[in-house]
């Protein structure tokens, strides 16, 4: 049998798809998540085995939607059109029409699959690799019993029927000595091989070993080479930016207007100049203190009423001619007296009467002789003062203008020497509100280079440059000695690594492996040939070497060797190349996703043994598989389909699609097959089929153990898609069906019939109707938390519920409020711990764009949340919250199941701490080889920017601010004077600014580091680079323990000294703005 065209019909979002001339080989259908793979992967299995959505999927809300399709097969004698209708029944309805014009029945398509069980064929040829396999079930006794009989049956076809005894059917009774030689050799030759396979295995597992710890070796000289390369790419980048500032000065210098040298000798002159003005300044200050002194003796000297100098020569004449007058009364008077004395004669008594007013007139005349004579030495004294103080006044006006003289000199060398310090280019102003224009004038004259060097001492900015290019030129040397040493050694390890993969290649010896396994085959051959019965029967073709052990080794690269199903009470195992054994339940999801492949492909290749070829359908197989092993995968896949086994491949594992391609099988791409269809019409119509006489349902599928979900919402997206609800309030309980299939008739015995009455409903009261065991109040609260995320926010589907009410969202206004960092980081870590495996294959879809889109929608619909019933029944009945957060992120299967308790709420706890630790190496591997991302552009808009969530964004448009570029441009006075919103201040405004601008340039770093660096003072890309990276955590720690700092945290733990690290590396590969 082969499928030969699948066709699917458009229908809403989806277009018509056509999948045309399927290979009898392999065919893998791929596309990115959400493109509708599963889709196609599940009709398939549907129309040719009957499998339809398993109860996994429906439990986890991991349905995919029901969309009518076709397959064309051929057979042997013909072909048939397997079709399934929508008939709004969870499963739809199929029927059967043959191209050739032959009737068809109920039977038709179980003859065309050999008769055998739908159930079995459905479990071995169409695996659902997302589901998570057990392949402990292919060991079952019942799946065990079931393909024997399947082989036993194929076996009884092949006899012949024919017994009549015929010359050229007569054969011997078999001899049972040849048999018991024949069985002994193949024991002997079967030892032989086992023995060789161990003792090359055991040997090739040491050489693994040492293989192993080479790689490490290897691994960690990469390691460090790829530091040393990054800390010499951080080198170069500082070196230029030092080396462009020299640029700068050696620009200047080359526009300056002295010659160079020459400022020593200004300098020189500059400080004789200055030795000669302070000693003129001395002496004319020395000159001043003198005028003082001679000023105030001069003005003591010139008393009050003086004579002039005429007036006192004829006073002083007038004084001596009384004087002589008196001088000629007291001669007269003496002369009288010496009469007297002479003659002995007794002394007149009124002789002294008569001298003592001679004697004090001559003293009056003697002492107004005396203040005349003084008055004249004070003229005198004057003429002296008066002609000191023209010389002091003279000397003083010399000293002055020499004064002027030296200090215009002094200038003159100044400017000369600012002459040469400041370059010819002139500087611009900021510009002014009113009148510049200029797109990028602000910006510029804030942030350019060329503005911050020449607003700076260039000389000292010159020499500081030279030395830091030279430091940089020596640290680079030196790493690349480093690096060089490091290449050198892996070179050496390289060389031993691939003599070791020779040595490990030549203990394989492959053609003395094959000889002993083509003198096996003959041997089996000629048991097989004595054991026939006495009718023709042709030998069963060899199944190609497909056994499950060697297959496991080739996906394993030789990690699992063998595979061993039940004995009796003891579980199937695996043997890895050690010997160890190790159950099913010890092996990793990917090791099981390997033995199971394995074993299916062991039990496919022995059934087309029987001549039985039937398509393999496998969706999803590389889901918990790595590159190396997605990539082995594929090659085994390919290998299994080239011997004419169609196998139909559904992925979208970039890495095995590379794989496919080298190998050259045939790939389909989800959105090329969709744009073909909507771009042209077919241009072969399906043939023409008298579906009158011929069709009808031929048969029931598998399982029919529930409808599936419709609000699970795995259609694909598309731009031109209206607003999409899954979930409306008058959708019927039937698309809830959270209790399986009678569940609209179970609340519609309580009087609920839409999503909209449950809404409004107590919980308690629901969980008391219903009376099941596992609907309690709070499961019943948890649905309603389900439902009014998907009935008031457009675009949530049951699973983004269940991820939204794990992270402790349960209304459109907490989704629309929450914080996006914390809610992608709260995403993530649910995703990786064991409760959000089963959202695997979903991951790509929980992105940080997707929440911004759900918390926008949500924005939009509050107001719609206010207004409805649902509002005022949840905060009347929200007491039962506490009892919801336990059941906060188990989902809906989980809450079915039973209530959690607090052991495993502890139990999960110490399962994502223990986790993250390998989370942490993983994202260091995957940052080491990803590309540097920068998580805002300028073109962005403004609700993007650290600490600007939808209303203040809201209030940044009305002011005319749309994008990032627009907030780093304006002017944050202006901007909060229109806003006039007292929380926003200018001050806030230019953090803002700072934030935007760190998250614009450095890559890697998120909005709330930026916010937390310029809370610390860290403004500039610059400055954070030269930054210690212990002193920065320390600032930033203690920073974090505040009341501000928690604020931005928002229950987050502090950064590490690690993350601090690398904020300081990236932002010395920082880019410029206008990047941005």
């Amino acid at each position: 049998m082969k499928i030969s065209r699948l066709a699917l019909a458009g229908d809403g979002g989806w277009s018509d798809l056509a999948v045309d001339r399927l290979s009898q080989q392999a065919n893998i259908i791929h596309g990115r998540a959400r493109s509708g793979k599963s889709t196609v992967a599940q009709l398939v299995a549907q129309l040719l085995y009957g499998r339809t959505g398993s109860a996994w999927r429906r439990e986890f809300g991991q349905t995919t939607p029901l969309v009518e399709g076709s397959l064309t097969i051929d057979v042997p004698h013909g072909g048939y059109v397997l079709r399934r209708h929508r008939d709004g029944s969870p499963t739809g309805r199929l029927t059967v029409a043959a191209d050739h014009g032959a009737a068809v029945d109920s039977r038709t398509v179980q003859r065309l699959l050999g008769d055998a069980s739908p159930r079995l064929l459905a479990q071995l040829y169409a695996v659902d690799f997302a589901e998570g396999p057990r392949v402990e079930e292919l060991f079952a006794p019942d799946f065990a019993r079931d393909f024997n009989a399947l082989l036993k049956a194929d076996d009884g076809e092949s006899r012949c029927t024919d017994h009549r005894p015929d010359a050229s059917t007569i054969r011997a009774q078999p001899n049972s000595r040849q048999l018991d030689a024949l069985a002994a050799r193949r024991d002997q030759v079967t030892e032989q091989l086992e023995s060789r396979l161990a003792g090359r295995r055991r040997q090739s597992g040491d050489l693994q070993r040492q293989l192993a710890e080479l790689e490490a070796s290897l691994g960690q000289r990469r390691t460090r080479r790829e530091q040393l390369l990054g800390e010499l790419h951080r080198l170069q980048a500082e070196l230029a930016g030092v080396t462009m500032r020299l640029r700068y000065f050696a620009l200047e210098a080359a526009a300056r207007r002295t010659a160079p040298g020459e400022h020593e000798k200004l300098q020189s002159q500059i400080e004789q100049l200055d030795a000669e003005i302070g000693r003129c300044r001395q002496t004319l200050a020395d000159l001043q203190q003198r005028e003082a002194v001679v000023r105030r003796e001069l003005a003591e000297s010139q008393s009050a009423g003086a004579a002039s100098d005429v007036d006192s020569l004829a006073d002083q004449r007038a004084t001596l001619g009384v004087i002589e007058r008196l001088l000629d009364d007291l001669d007269a008077e003496t002369a009288q007296l010496a009469r007297a004395v002479e003659s002995d004669s007794r002394y007149d008594a009124d002789a002294h009467a008569r001298l003592s007013p001679v004697a004090d007139m001559l003293r009056q005349q003697a002492y107004a002789l005396c203040g005349q004579i003084t008055e004249q030495e004070r003229a005198f004294r004057r003429m002296q003062l008066q002609a000191e103080a023209r010389q002091l006044t003279r000397a003083q006006t010399d000293l002055s203008e020499q004064l002027e003289q030296l200090l215009g000199q002094r200038q003159g060398l100044l400017h000369r020497m600012r002459l040469e310090s400041q370059p010819v280019v002139l500087y611009p102003d900021a510009p002014a509100d009113e009148h510049c224009r200029c797109e990028h004038h602000g910006r510029f004259v804030v942030d350019s280079e060329a503005m911050l060097l020449g607003r700076g001492d260039r000389v000292r900015g010159h020499d500081e440059a030279r030395r830091a290019a030279d430091e940089l030129q020596q640290r680079m040397e030196t790493l690349r000695g480093q690096i060089v040493e490091v290449d050198g050694e892996i070179a050496a390890g390289e060389r031993q690594w691939n003599d070791w993969q020779r040595s490990r290649a030549g203990l394989l010896d492959a053609e003395s492996v094959a000889q002993l396994k083509a003198e096996l085959d003959e041997i089996e051959s000629q048991i097989a040939r004595h054991l026939a019965c006495d009718c023709e029967r042709p030998a069963a073709p060899p199944v190609d070497g497909w056994r499950a052990s060697d297959v496991l080794a080739k996906l394993t690269d030789g990690r699992l060797v063998q595979v061993r199903g039940r004995h009796g009470d003891k579980p199937g195992e695996v043997v890895d190349r050690d010997g160890r054994t190790r159950s099913f339940e010890q092996l990793t999801p990917g090791e099981r996703d390997q033995t199971y492949l394995a074993v299916t492909l062991a039990l496919v290749a022995s059934h087309a043994a029987r001549g039985t070829h039937l398509p393999l359908v496998l969706d999803e197989p590389f889901l918990r598989q790595d590159a190396a092993a997605a990539a082995a995968m594929a090659g085994v896949l390919a290998s299994f389909a080239a011997s004419g086994r169609q196998t139909l491949v559904f992925t979208e594992d970039r890495e095995a699609v590379r794989r496919f391609t080298s190998l050259g099988a045939n790939l389909y791409a989800m959105d090329e097959l969709r744009q073909q269809r909507s771009a042209i019409e077919p241009t072969q119509p399906a043939p023409v089929v008298d579906e009158v006489a011929t069709t009808r349902v031929v048969r029931e599928t598998v399982d029919e153990t529930g409808p599936q979900l419709r609000v699970t919402g795995v259609w694909p997206a598309s731009d031109a898609e209206q607003t999409v609800y899954y979930l409306t309030e008058d959708a019927s309980m039937a698309d809830f069906p959270v209790l399986g299939n009678d569940t609209a008739s179970r609340f519609a015995r309580l009087g609920i019939r839409t999503a909209g009455d449950l809404l409004r409903a107590d919980p308690q009261a629901i969980a008391d109707g219903l009376k099941h065991p596992t609907a309690t109040a709070a499961v019943v609260a948890l649905w309603q938390t389900h439902m009014r995320l998907m009935c008031f926010v457009p675009g949530v589907s049951l699973n983004d519920a269940q991820l939204l009410a794990a992270c402790g969202i349960e209304t459109p206004k907490q989704l629309a409020d929450a914080d996006l960092g914390e809610l992608v980081a709260l995403a993530d870590a649910f995703l990786d711990s064991s409760r959000g495996t089963r959202f695997v294959s979903a991951r790509k879809r929980y992105e940080r764009n997707q929440f911004r889109t759900w918390q926008r929608a949500a924005a939009d619909e509050i107001d719609r949340w206010r207004r409805s019933g649902a509002y005022s029944a949840w905060r009347t009945h929200r007491a039962a919250a506490p009892r919801i957060r336990q059941f906060t992120g188990a989902g809906q299967g989980e809450a079915r199941r039973s209530p959690r308790t607090q052991q495993s709420d502890r139990t999960e706890r110490k399962e994502i701490q223990r986790d993250t630790p390998r989370r942490t190496r993983r994202s260091e591997q995957t940052r080491s080889t990803r590309p540097l991302r920068f998580f805002l552009e300028t073109s962005s808009p403004v609700v993007d920017a650290p600490s600007i969530g939808e209303k203040t964004s809201a209030l940044l448009v009305e002011a005319g601010i749309r994008t990032v570029a627009d907030l780093l441009a304006c002017d944050p006075v202006s901007v909060a004077d229109e806003l006039s919103d007292r929380r926003i201040t200018h001050e806030k405004l230019v953090a803002w600014q700072q934030q935007a601008r760190l998250v614009c340039r450095i890559p890697e770093l998120r909005g709330y580091g930026a916010q937390l660096l310029v809370a610390c003072g860290f403004t500039e890309p610059k400055r954070i680079s030269g930054a210690d990276p212990t002193e920065l955590a320390r600032t930033i720690t203690a920073y974090c323990r505040t009341k501000e700092g928690q604020r931005i945290l928002r229950n987050s733990p502090a950064p590490t000294a690690a993350k601090v690290a690398r904020w300081i590396e990236r932002a010395a590969q920082r880019r410029s703005l206008d990047a941005a």
